[in-house]
């Protein structure tokens, strides 16, 4: 909660600097394609931010699978907190975007996302099966060994995706390919993954 509030303190401070329309969205080529009013292009990313921490907070509260929750209690809140982190970096790189430091668009969301990719594939390596985090397909969620080996496969593929994503830091007219096409694909892989997993089991138990 502390990252929520030094966010508003952030954009209370920045407040007054900012223009009119504040740049908040960049195209492919990096370029800036569409604009907010000051007063929500300053405080979005905060509002953001404070609502994912309510619904980080409720989802243990109101799954039905909530006493799984304990086996990976450090990782959620780990998960919660980058995310946090995520969304403050991104919410700061807009700010000072806005005051006139302006970087490399295409070459700083590659960073973000290809470590922030990488970290989803360490987070989810560890998940127990609930409903609202993970993999969730109709088979990881009617098996734990399949919804085990999926998440253990989608480990291993966010990682690599997080790591060909970060190659847009050099590539940056590709940037947004390398974050995209291996995510998409990697996404595809597990659920197909997952569903031949599943008639490979229930093959198995009968």
């Amino acid at each position: 909660w502390l990252i929520v509030i030094l966010a508003f303190i952030i954009g209370l401070i920045a407040y007054p600097h900012m223009p009119a329309k504040v740049a908040s969205h960049w195209g492919a080529s990096g370029a800036v394609n569409g604009y907010m009013p000051k007063t929500w292009g300053t405080f979005i990313f905060p509002l953001i931010m404070l609502v994912m921490g309510v619904i980080f907070f409720l989802i243990p509260r109101i799954d039905p699978k909530r006493r799984n929750y304990r086996e990976f209690k450090g990782y959620y809140w780990g998960l919660f907190l980058g995310f946090e982190l995520f969304l403050l970096v991104v919410f700061l790189f807009t700010i000072l975007w806005n005051l006139g430091y302006h970087t490399n668009v295409n070459s700083v969301f590659s960073a973000l996302l290809g470590f922030f990719i990488i970290g989803i594939g360490f987070f989810i390596e560890h998940v127990k099966p609930n409903w609202f985090i993970g993999i969730r397909t109709p088979w990881t969620l009617s098996n734990e060994e399949v919804w085990r080996k999926t998440h253990r496969l989608g480990s291993l593929l966010f990682k690599v995706s997080g790591v060909i994503a970060l190659f847009g830091v050099l590539l940056t007219k590709f940037a947004i390919w390398l974050v995209l096409i291996p995510i998409i694909i990697s996404s595809i892989v597990v659920v197909i993954y997952s569903y031949y997993e599943y008639e490979r089991v229930t093959r198995g138990e009968k």
